[in-house]
């Protein structure tokens, strides 16, 4: 089943380097964390991985972006993580 996107219109702050991981029992990935700020001065931390990381090409700080991202939580080791994932984004 596919998921459901969510949209949103946020100004980027922070764009973190690539970090690429390597895992024994899932595939390998590579991530971005991109820091948001909405207009009433809300703020998340983003990832965006493998792929749709070709997404950020024309992208940089301080650009108003809309987005699509989709929740994708975790728990590992007993304690719960909430997983947001960037799926598409563009420039405003």
């Amino acid at each position: 089943m596919n998921k459901i996107t969510h949209p949103l219109i946020a100004q980027i702050v922070f764009m973190s380097e690539p970090q690429s991981f390597t895992r024994k029992n899932k595939p390998d990935f590579t991530k971005i964390v991109v820091t948001l700020i909405t207009s009433d001065n809300q703020k998340l931390y983003c990832e965006i991985r493998n792929r749709n990381i070709r997404l950020l090409h024309d992208i940089n700080k301080g650009d108003i972006v809309d987005l699509e991202y989709i929740f994708a939580g975790s728990e590992k080791n007993g304690k719960q993580y909430n997983n947001i994932y960037i799926v598409n984004i563009e420039k405003s």
